[in-house]
């Protein structure tokens, strides 16, 4: 069902040419229509959502099967007359799929002979490629054309320029694939885990060490994007963000002078620019950043979900709270969340127990959209963290530390005294690295909490010298990845000393 869901949230987002056609080819009023109509209006989320709107599927499986794999043909059918020549497309984006539906044309045209048309249409399709530097659709196109030049037209000066230019373009292909696969190989490693930022560092330098002699020589887009994030992959894992902050200005003014807009590039080099900000504590160059390059992102895109995780985390760590609970009120209103990788629906379910603390100890005030206390369930929230809940040295640190506090937020605190032990043994085994080593801190002042009685005086004195060395250890510093931090250990101590009890709360 989510294959369905996707393709017609396309359909919604993108105006299609020919309304009547759309009527022809999936008729109202049959059951065909009448699902794709439910569809489109977001009626629909499972297979049990059909059959209570469609009865006549509930006692017949293969029935619905069958339906929904035929809408799901016509669909893809479609996907050629849908026009992305819309306010939200940059130009090169919209190049790429009028070049695809042209390559694709041309190719059937060959197949069913002809050919006189396909070649006009290849050669002036090779003009477009070029011009939005589409490498490996330029190289296809010169392979066909220097078939038909040698074998239909014997035409020896077309040829030979065909076989130069697709000579030099299989080699700048060879070092984008290249590139490629390595930031590939980088990130694959990192999608689901939120640590060890410096072996990600060791194997940048690695991979960019390789590729650095070609950076000057080649300016094809591809090449220089990964590149560039490759160089920026050495500096984040060194947490040198003031190096990230200025390849990211570069990039993006490199990409910028291209005659041609890219979303792709600009919005990557604008999160990192972004990201930057956090870790130096440049919340008022965030917030003109944010207000210049906001219009990048396509709502509801994979990238706009990533880049609202930064702001929210901006806001958090400038002691925003309503604004962060303005960014995750919006985001939870987005019909698409569910339909996002894991990793994204998780991230925000963190955010949104953080937010639950904050509305707890009044720095949010409750609203219909806040989720009161009473609509949050600490466990069901554990439960439903499949990915992050194994990320023991990444994500799962907010978790843990969320959970303790809100908590003591609760007043559970024989329970807190009880969970000492196993939260020490956490620490011990994930947290005792250089990567960890603020997490680590503050999960030793949070184990001297119950230690000291709950009695502030005893815990401030207690952990003196801990909470000297975690400012010594600013976040800007910290071999971590900024996700990890939700709120700056040093705002989350305050909140955790204004929760302790009265001091005759245990009193007899």
């Amino acid at each position: 069902m989510q294959d369905l869901i996707e393709l017609i949230s396309l359909f919604r987002r993108t105006k299609f040419r020919n309304n009547s056609l759309l009527q022809a080819i999936i008729e109202p009023e049959t059951q065909m229509g009448n699902l794709f109509g439910a569809l489109f209006r977001q009626e629909i989320e499972s297979n049990d959502d059909v059959r209570r709107l469609f009865p006549e599927f509930a006692a017949d499986s293969n029935k619905l099967y069958t339906i929904k794999s035929k809408l799901k043909d016509r669909l893809l059918d479609l996907v050629f007359l849908l026009d992305f020549k819309e306010a939200g497309y940059t130009d090169r984006q919209q190049a790429f799929h009028e070049c695809s539906k042209r390559m694709a044309s041309a190719q059937m045209l060959i197949g069913r002979g002809a050919r006189t048309v396909a070649i006009g249409l290849l050669e002036q399709l090779l003009r477009q490629t070029r011009r939005f530097e589409f490498t490996e659709l330029s190289s296809d196109v010169l392979r066909t054309l220097r078939l038909h030049y040698s074998m239909m037209e014997g035409d020896i000066k077309k040829f030979e320029s065909a076989e130069a230019e697709l000579t030099a373009l299989e080699e700048v292909w060879r070092l984008e694939r290249k590139v490629e696969s390595m930031y590939a190989s980088l990130t694959m490693s990192h999608v689901n885990k939120k640590s060890d930022k410096k072996a990600i560092a060791d194997q940048a330098k690695r991979h960019f060490d390789e590729i650095a002699p070609y950076l000057d020589e080649v300016k094809s887009f591809k090449f220089q994007l990964f590149g560039r994030l490759l160089e920026l992959s050495i500096y984040d894992g060194k947490h040198n963000y003031q190096a990230v902050a200025t390849l990211s200005e570069n990039a993006i003014s490199f990409f910028e002078q291209k005659h041609y807009q890219s979303g792709l590039s600009l919005q990557v080099f604008y999160y990192h620019l972004l990201l930057s900000c956090l870790y130096l504590k440049s919340f008022e160059k965030a917030k003109s950043i944010i207000g210049q390059y906001t219009g990048l992102f396509e709502e509801g895109t994979f990238n706009w979900y990533k880049v609202q995780e930064l702001y929210y985390l901006i806001a958090m760590h400038s002691g925003q709270y309503q604004a962060a609970n303005g960014i995750w009120q919006a985001v939870n209103r987005q019909p698409g969340l569910g339909m996002q990788p894991e990793v994204i629906g998780e991230m925000w379910q963190i955010f949104g127990a953080y937010q639950h603390l904050l509305v707890r100890n009044g720095l949010v005030p409750v609203d219909e959209l806040s989720a009161t206390d009473a609509s949050f369930r600490m466990g069901k929230f554990l439960n439903s963290l499949v990915v992050f809940s194994k990320d023991k040295r990444g994500m799962n640190i907010p978790v843990m530390v969320i959970h303790f506090l809100y908590r003591m937020a609760e007043g559970r605190f024989e329970q807190l005294t009880d969970r000492a032990e196993a939260l020490e043994r956490y620490r011990k085994r994930h947290l005792d690295h250089e990567d960890t080593k603020r997490s680590n801190l503050f999960f030793s002042m949070l184990l001297a909490l119950p230690a000291a009685g709950w009695k502030r005086e005893k815990v401030e004195h207690a952990t003196t010298g801990l909470l000297a060395e975690l400012k010594q250890t600013p976040l800007e510093k910290a071999n971590q990845n900024h996700e990890v931090e939700i709120v700056p250990y040093e705002a989350l101590w305050s909140m955790a000393l204004e929760m302790l009890p009265p001091a005759n709360y245990f009193a007899v």
